[in-house]
């Protein structure tokens, strides 16, 4: 399924009033004027892939959840998603990094399993 820029300029609104953020107010956030923050809401203009971090980040969503995505995280993100992330990025070794990524999943399939871990 293909979403147009005015999908994703919606769901952006949408969000946005939700938190009864201004457009001003977001485009503080993102580093950009509330003109251009009207041009992505109206979906005249493409948001580029940092911006759109960016804006997942200020309006404390999945990225998902512009994109519709069925069985995908359209919930507000934690907290530690953000904390998550950025402490992964420090581990230099790629070793570490697998075992990390390896723990996860198991306790996330754990988690599947019915397990309360």
């Amino acid at each position: 399924m293909i979403v147009s820029n005015r999908e994703i300029g919606a769901a952006m609104r949408r969000r946005r009033n939700e938190l009864q953020l201004s457009q001003e107010a977001l485009a503080c956030l993102i580093n950009v004027s509330h003109q251009q923050i009207q041009r992505y809401e109206n979906g005249t203009d493409r948001l580029n892939v940092e911006k759109l971090q960016m804006l997942t980040r200020a309006l404390a969503v999945h990225i998902c959840y512009f994109f519709h995505i069925e069985n995908g995280p359209n919930e507000i993100c934690e907290v530690g998603c953000d904390e998550l992330l950025t402490n992964f990025r420090k581990i230099q070794k790629d070793e570490i990094k697998a075992l990390v990524i390896n723990f996860t999943k198991t306790c996330a399939q754990r988690v599947d399993e019915g397990s309360p871990f």
